[in-house]
């Protein structure tokens, strides 16, 4: 008892020395309290990009994604309300998940060649410092909290389909590989259509530039190094049937059948592509042979005068014959016939048809 009337004593004098201005009130534990708040640091970082936007389908994502408002986000606040939080998030969080949300369609992979569909080919750290949000303290521990929240909160949402490890160096849980999923696009108004179009484009621009062969290339070394570190998803089947879903429904069988057809023609011999090259150009040639007999055929069939048929007669049979034809015989055959008569065309072209026909029964050319 006479321990504790000491103790409240002490406090008294303590108390008592406090309001009547001690000189060392300064020292005492109620005041320090008060220091500690007003050098408490709310925010460090605004967040805001720091890395430069690619052109091609990045921009167009980002120009998309940057103006979306994460207060009107159905799938927010339905997350929000099963939480037990109120319904609209603040603006600091929402400013870090726009800002994340185009970092990650910065540095994500729009390789078709690969397995899996746009994967971030990134660590975390990087997403953090473009983010401008990437503390380094001065024992050069580096610290990204708001980031990974926000990551969290997308991959709640579904947005996200994440892969993590144990971090060696800090003994932490961290994201190792990132994929984008079709939610995360459709939640901004960016339909599948849409994707589609964009990598179309996209791949049609790598066989003009001939990038099949170094794009393959990539994904093979890119396999590798996740093997080689121990992130590869050989004991995941389960999430590599998933990323291979989101592949095929984004996609499509008709973009998935052309890629996979680019694939068998960069092993081939390149003497086997020119071969397939040039059957290609017979194929259009013929496409538009078949283009013409169709004209030809609608000509004949029309219920035009008999006089107009009757005008046209030696013309329609002369190009249902030259078709048949190689294009280099009926060249020489018209060259030839100029050469003799120029003024023949002008003044009766049913005349200079007929010669031409009549010279190719001479040259045993069947018509």
């Amino acid at each position: 008892m006479q321990e504790k009337l000491k103790n409240i004593k002490r406090v008294k004098i303590k108390k008592s020395n406090f309001l009547f201005g001690d000189r060392n009130h300064k020292n005492l534990d109620l005041n320090s309290n008060n220091s500690k708040k007003k050098n408490k640091i709310h925010r460090r970082f605004i967040p805001k990009l720091k890395c430069t936007i690619p052109r091609g389908i990045a921009a167009k994502l980002v120009a998309r994604t940057s103006r979306h408002n994460w207060h009107y986000n159905y799938d927010l606040i339905n997350l929000r309300r099963k939480l037990g939080m109120r319904i609209h998030a603040r603006s600091e969080l929402c400013q870090a998940l726009t800002v994340l949300s185009s970092v990650l369609i910065i540095y994500c992979n729009y390789n078709l060649y690969s397995d899996y569909l746009f994967e971030v080919s990134v660590p975390f750290e990087v997403i953090a410092s473009s983010m401008n949000m990437l503390h380094v303290y001065e024992n050069g521990r580096k610290s990204y909290d708001p980031p990974l929240h926000a990551l969290r909160i997308l991959e709640k949402l579904k947005y996200l389909i994440i892969l993590r490890d144990r971090d060696p160096d800090t003994g932490h849980c961290k994201p190792l590989r990132i994929w984008l999923t079709k939610r995360f696009f459709e939640s901004r108004g960016i339909k599948v259509k849409d994707l589609r179009i964009y990598l179309s484009s996209l791949e049609k621009w790598v066989i003009r530039k001939n990038l099949t062969s170094t794009l393959i290339k990539n994904k093979n070394k890119h396999l590798t190094k996740m093997r080689i570190i121990g992130i590869d998803l050989l004991k995941f089947p389960s999430l590599r049937n998933l990323l291979l879903k989101i592949k095929k429904n984004i996609l499509g069988i008709k973009l998935i059948e052309k890629v996979n057809n680019n694939i068998r023609l960069s092993n081939c011999n390149p003497d086997f592509l020119r071969f397939i090259k040039n059957r290609k150009s017979n194929s259009k040639r013929s496409n538009n042979i078949f283009k013409i007999k169709k004209f030809i055929n609608g000509f004949s069939k029309s219920n035009e005068n008999k006089e107009i048929k009757s005008s046209k007669f030696w013309y329609c049979k002369f190009i249902n014959w030259s078709i048949t034809k190689m294009p280099y015989q009926i060249f020489l055959l018209e060259k030839s016939l100029r050469i003799e008569k120029p003024e023949l065309m002008n003044n009766d072209p049913e005349k200079y048809y007929k010669t031409l026909m009549k010279r190719g029964e001479n040259l045993n050319i069947k018509f």
